[in-house]
């Protein structure tokens, strides 16, 4: 039976201070940020990309990977659901006109 994610509470994540040296304004992260954000290890972090359960990463080039800070603190408030029921959830979600989605 497929998991329903609901809105998302707003907790956790986005309540925090990011770690050192993380500063607030920061659009993209490389994954050892991104680890740390979520406190988990960078190799348990890559074991979790290579699975499907953390959201999809931003390729700005080849060796050059990163993760939207927005993704990530979305996704943790959502409970950190797998990458597949992640974009359903942000694919269902009504755009501003003044929005531009740039994800596809």
């Amino acid at each position: 039976m497929p998991v329903t994610i609901s809105d998302p509470p707003m907790s956790s994540l986005s309540d925090k201070h990011p770690p050192q040296g993380v500063d607030d304004a920061l659009l993209l992260v490389p994954g050892k940020v991104a680890a740390q954000l979520v406190s988990v290890s960078l190799p348990t972090w890559t074991r979790m990309d290579a699975a499907g359960k953390v959201p999809s990463p931003v390729r700005l080039s080849k060796g050059c990977v990163r993760w939207r800070v927005s993704d990530l603190r979305l996704w943790v408030d959502l409970k950190c659901p797998p990458r597949s029921e992640f974009e359903a959830y942000l694919n269902r979600q009504p755009c501003d006109s003044t929005d531009i989605d740039l994800r596809q």
